[in-house]
C-alpha cells in the first residue's frame, strides 16, 4: 500500500517544487504510520505476524497478531517448538512441520508455562506452497533478582549479586534512604552502599531488561536492612542439657544480614564449633556431636558475630554447661544414690539442685566428685534429678537424669536364709532388704552344685516339700526381685542336715517304666541302716544296708509275685538316735 501510494504521489507532484517538498513530508509521514506500531511490539522474521513481548515470565501467554492478509488459508502456529527453523535441514518454507518437535494449533493465544526458549511458527495455507514465518521469545522462571545483602560495621551495607541466577541485564535498586542507583550486570558481582546514619531501611531491587520487554514477571526484590556503627553483640539467653550429645541454646533474635559462628571451649580456649543458620534458627539451636560429653564433661559456649565486610567481630558474654552424673553408694535405709557434678569455675555463683522440679537446695562449689547422697524408699520413687545456674540473666541447666533408666540396678543380697525341718519339709525363713520387694527367688544347689531356681512367693517364708532323695544336705539361697523388675545378687547359702524324713511308698510297681519302679526309703543320713522285706508268708525276700539302694522287685533273680509285702527299717538318724520303722505295701504290675 505504501509503496503504490508513493508511486501516486510521485507522478502527481513531480513538476513542482513545492510539491515535491510536500511529497517527501508526506512519504516520512506514511512511513512513520506504518512503521511506528510495528517497533512498538515485536515482528516476526518476515513479518508476518507480531507479538506484544518476546519476552516474559511463566506462566507467559502470547497472542500472535496477524500481518499478512488471509482470505481463506489456513493459519496454522506450532507454539512450542524448541527448534530453531535456521538449524533445520528440510525445506523449511515448503514443510514447516518438519521442522518442529510439536503439533499445530488453529488456536490464536497461547500460555507458556515452563521456562526456556521457543520458536513459534506460523503456517499460511498448506503444501506444497504454504507461507511460513516465526519469531524467537524467551520465557523465564518468574523470580527476583539473586542477590545477598549484608550488613556491615560503620553503617554499611554489602550486596553480591548471583548473575547466573537470574536473567536480567541490569538492576534498578532503590536503598530506602532516599538515594538510588543503576548497577549493570558486569564483571564485578559486588557492591556496597553506605547509609547517613544507624536504622531500618527498605531495600527495592528491580531487575530490567536492555530491550525493556520482561512481560508478567514480577522482578523486584524487597528486604528491609538494619545498618549500626558497630556489630551487635550477641545474647545468649540459656543452655539446656537433652541427653549426652545433645543441647539446646537460646539466644536473642540474630540478624540474617550478618554471620554467626558457634564456638566451644572444651579447656584449651574457644574454637569454631558450628555456624548458626540464621534463617531457620533465628532464636534457638540444637548442639549435637557425638564427641561431647555432657554428662561427664563441661564445656563453655560463646556465639561470635561477624560481617562479610572484615569488620572486627564481636562475642557473646560465655555460657557453662554443668556436668552431672551418679553412682550407686549403699542401701543402708533405702536406695541411696551419689551425684557427681562439675562446672566452669569463671565466673560461677551457686547451683540449685531440684528433685522433679521441686527445688531442694543450693550448693556454692561447682566442682564434687566425692558424691552428695540422695536417698529414695524404693525404686519407684525415682524422680529427675537436675542443676541449674543462672548468672547475669543467662540459665544453664544439668542434664535432667532419672537414676538407672535403662539399665538394671545392682540390689545387693540379702541374708542368707534360715532353715528348719518340719513334717511336711524344710522350712526357710529369709530377712527382707531395707526397701520394699516384690518378690523372692528360691533357689536350691543340686548334685552337680549349680543352683537352681524352686519357687518364688510373695512372703518372707517358703516351705521346701519336694526335697530330693539321696541326700545328705540340703543347702539354699534367696533372690528378691524389687518392684521395677531388678534382680539382687544371690545371698549366701544356708545347707541343712537331711534326718529322719523316712518316706517309703505304699505301693510300687516295678515294670520298668522309670515310675514308681523301687521301693526305697526317703532321702537322709542314716547310720546303722538296715532294711528287710518279707512276703506274704514271712519269708525274707531282700535285705539291703545301703539307704541309696532300693528293691527292684525281684528275689534270685525272679520277678516276685504281686501283692501284700512287709518291710521293717532300723537305723540311727544324725543325733544317733535309733530309729525304727515297720510296714506293708503292694507290689503292682
Amino acid at each position: 500500500m505504501t509503496l503504490s501510494v508513493m508511486s501516486n504521489l510521485n507522478s502527481s507532484f513531480s513538476k513542482s517544487p513545492l510539491k515535491i517538498s510536500t511529497w517527501y513530508i508526506l512519504t516520512l509521514w506514511l512511513c512513520l504510520w506504518n512503521t511506528t506500531p510495528l517497533q512498538a511490539q515485536r515482528l516476526s522474521n518476515n513479518g508476518d505476524f507480531r507479538l506484544a513481548h518476546v519476552t516474559g515470565c511463566a506462566p507467559f501467554t502470547v497472542t500472535p497478531e496477524l500481518l499478512f492478509p488471509v482470505t481463506t488459508e489456513p493459519v496454522l502456529y506450532y507454539y512450542e517448538n524448541t527448534l530453531d527453523p535456521n538449524d533445520c535441514t528440510e525445506d523449511f518454507n515448503q514443510n514447516p512441520a518438519a521442522c518442529v518437535n510439536t503439533s499445530a494449533s488453529s488456536d490464536t493465544q497461547f500460555t507458556f508455562n515452563t521456562p526456556g526458549t521457543y520458536y513459534i511458527v506460523q503456517a499460511i495455507g498448506t503444501i506444497p506452497t504454504p507461507r511460513v514465518d516465526y519469531i524467537e521469545i524467551r520465557v523465564f522462571e518468574d523470580r527476583a533478582p539473586f542477590v545477598g545483602i549484608s550488613s556491615c560495621s560503620n553503617n554499611e551495607a554489602l550486596f553480591v549479586f548471583d548473575f547466573s541466577g537470574d536473567f536480567f541485564d541490569y538492576y534498578d535498586i532503590d536503598f530506602g534512604d532516599g538515594t538510588t542507583t543503576q548497577f549493570q550486570k558486569t564483571g564485578n558481582n559486588i557492591f556496597s552502599h553506605t547509609y547517613p546514619q544507624p536504622g531500618t531501611y527498605s531495600i527495592s531491587i528491580e531487575g530490567q531488561l536492555n530491550s525493556g520487554d520482561n512481560a508478567s514477571c514480577v522482578l523486584i526484590r524487597r528486604e528491609d536492612i538494619v545498618t549500626f556503627d558497630q556489630i551487635p553483640e550477641p545474647i545468649i539467653d540459656s543452655l539446656i542439657i537433652e541427653n549426652d550429645i545433645e543441647a539446646n541454646i537460646y539466644y536473642q533474635p540474630l540478624n540474617d544480614l550478618l554471620v554467626y559462628n558457634l564456638e566451644i571451649d572444651r579447656g584449651n580456649g574457644f574454637e569454631f564449633f558450628q555456624r548458626l543458620p540464621t534463617r531457620t534458627n533465628p532464636s534457638n539451636f540444637l548442639i549435637r556431636d557425638v564427641s561431647l560429653d555432657f554428662r561427664n564433661e563441661p564445656y563453655r559456649f560463646r556465639i561470635e558475630a561477624t560481617d562479610n565486610c572484615s569488620s572486627a567481630p564481636t562475642y557473646a558474654e560465655p555460657i557453662a554447661s554443668i556436668a552431672l552424673n551418679y553412682d550407686l553408694s549403699s542401701f543402708n535405709s533405702g536406695i541411696e544414690v551419689g551425684l557427681i557434678w562439675e562446672t566452669s569455675p569463671i565466673n560461677f555463683n551457686t547451683l540449685d539442685y531440684y528433685v522433679g522440679n521441686n527445688f531442694q537446695q543450693s550448693f556454692n562449689t561447682p566442682t564434687n566428685s566425692t558424691g552428695f547422697t540422695v536417698t529414695f524408699d524404693n525404686c519407684t520413687d525415682f524422680e529427675r534429678i537436675f542443676l541449674e545456674q543462672i548468672f547475669n540473666g543467662k540459665l544453664s541447666r544439668s542434664l535432667r537424669l532419672l537414676p538407672f533408666e535403662g539399665e538394671n540396678l545392682d540390689l545387693p543380697p540379702v541374708n542368707p536364709p534360715t532353715a528348719d525341718l518340719n513334717g511336711l519339709g524344710i522350712v526357710l525363713n529369709f530377712t527382707p532388704p531395707p526397701f520394699p520387694a516384690d518378690s523372692y527367688r528360691i533357689l536350691r544347689r543340686n548334685m552337680a552344685g549349680v543352683y537352681e531356681q524352686i519357687g518364688t512367693t510373695n512372703a518372707n517364708t517358703f516351705t521346701d516339700g519336694n526335697v530330693p532323695t539321696g541326700i545328705a544336705q540340703a543347702c539354699y539361697a534367696i533372690q528378691y526381685v524389687d518392684e521395677c523388675g531388678n534382680v539382687s545378687e544371690r545371698s549366701p547359702e544356708t545347707c541343712i542336715t537331711v534326718s529322719g524324713l523316712i518316706r517309703v511308698p505304699t505301693a510300687f510297681s516295678p515294670n520298668g517304666d522309670n515310675v514308681n519302679d523301687t521301693f526305697s526309703v526317703g532321702e537322709g543320713i542314716f547310720i546303722s541302716f538296715d532294711m528287710k522285706i518279707y512276703n506274704r508268708w514271712g519269708a525274707l525276700v531282700f535285705r539291703s544296708n545301703n539307704p541309696i539302694e532300693g528293691w527292684q522287685g525281684t528275689f534270685e533273680g525272679t520277678p516276685s509275685p504281686i501283692g501284700t509285702y512287709t518291710y521293717k527299717i532300723t537305723f540311727r538318724n544324725a543325733d544317733n538316735v535309733p530309729i525304727s520303722k515297720t510296714g506293708t505295701f503292694l507290689l503292682i504290675r
